[in-house]
């Protein structure tokens, strides 16, 4: 869910050295109230979406002299150029901090270049973990993601927290956004994929889910999945709000658990089907207490069909090569009516 900036940001500013330094010097005392003076700073380009340096995460490493001693602190910085989603993550983290959910700490919000920056946590994210298949640790997590992840769906839409919500509206901007992905990069799937999104909305629209009534609308994060879940020793922190706003909580939900299988697949196939099984119930199990029901299960299948149709959408514009593109997509779409075939067994 993106808002357009009036102006396009210089986003390739923050990455300038001597720009970056001078502007840190004249804020030193204001980031960093002990330190005497900055000695020099180094820039690492973390993530460049597709490589256009349209939407940035930056790692800034500073140099204080703090007297007697110098100190390395580290800040990350995410930059977009054309949308506000930056701002939106600062004041979500600036909330957050209050109400002590586990997440970086904000530092500040540069409109000019429409930057964030907030202090580095050091860690290891549960992605990594499952790339070097440590699945005991992931296990060992899940009743705590599954918990931190309720508490932030216990914030409801306030005057403290303006964000976007979810409506029809922005379904409908979103299905449009998806058809014209797939249209322009794979249109040998076009019709397949358009007709199965007709089916959901169809699914939406009975089972009334596509009502959002302001009472059941919940903080979301927006992109909840192993790779924005950190761990420090014995805690857990949630990284990137950039796509939060108020909408179904089964939204952040599907995401996670459509996420985690297609990542798991891809670390370790040969073991998927082994461990994944396990994730999904210990992390239903946490979150839901004993208060799941039918109605649950239908929203819960619902949008881990719509986090699939993103997906399918994303993999052809960044995927490259016909046969890869007809691989993942074919996935995505077998996926998609096997949610399908179990909304039917329920509704």
């Amino acid at each position: 869910m993106f808002i357009e900036l009036k102006r396009k940001a210089p986003v390739q500013l923050s990455l300038s050295r001597d720009f970056m330094f001078s502007f840190f010097k004249r804020r030193l005392y204001k980031y960093f109230p002990g330190a005497r003076n900055l000695e020099k700073i180094e820039i690492d380009l973390v993530r460049n979406f597709l490589g256009k340096f349209r939407n940035l995460t930056i790692k800034y490493s500073l140099y204080l002299d703090l007297g007697k001693t110098l100190e390395i602190k580290v800040l990350r910085g995410k930059c977009n150029a054309y949308h506000d989603n930056p701002r939106r993550y600062f004041k979500i983290l600036s909330y957050l901090k209050k109400k002590k959910v586990p997440c970086p700490k904000p530092i500040d919000y540069l409109p000019y270049l429409n930057l964030l920056l907030y202090e580095d946590i050091p860690g290891i994210s549960f992605q990594e973990m499952l790339s070097e298949k440590e699945y005991l640790p992931i296990l060992e997590n899940i009743p705590k993601i599954a918990k931190t992840l309720k508490i932030l769906h216990e914030i409801k839409p306030s005057q403290d927290l303006i964000l976007p919500k979810r409506d029809k509206r922005t379904i409908n901007r979103e299905n449009r956004h998806w058809l014209f992905l797939v249209k322009k990069c794979f249109p040998q799937k076009y019709q397949e994929f358009k007709n199965k999104l007709l089916k959901l909305n169809a699914y939406g629209e009975k089972t009334k889910i596509y009502d959002f009534d302001p009472k059941n609308l919940s903080l979301i994060h927006g992109d909840f999945h192993l790779g924005n879940i950190l761990k420090q020793k014995d805690k857990i922190f949630i990284l990137d709000f950039s796509d939060s706003f108020f909408s179904d909580p089964f939204e952040d939900l599907g995401y996670f658990l459509v996420q985690t299988r297609s990542m798991f697949r891809h670390y370790d196939f040969r073991n998927y089907r082994k461990i994944y099984p396990k994730i999904e119930k210990e992390f239903l199990k946490n979150y839901f207490g004993n208060n799941s029901s039918q109605k649950n299960f239908v929203s819960l299948y619902f949008w881990q069909a719509r986090s699939l149709f993103q997906m399918t959408a994303i993999h052809t514009f960044v995927t490259p090569g016909k046969e890869a593109k007809r691989k993942g997509v074919n996935k995505y779409l077998r996926w998609i009516s096997g949610y399908f075939r179990k909304l039917e067994r329920i509704i």
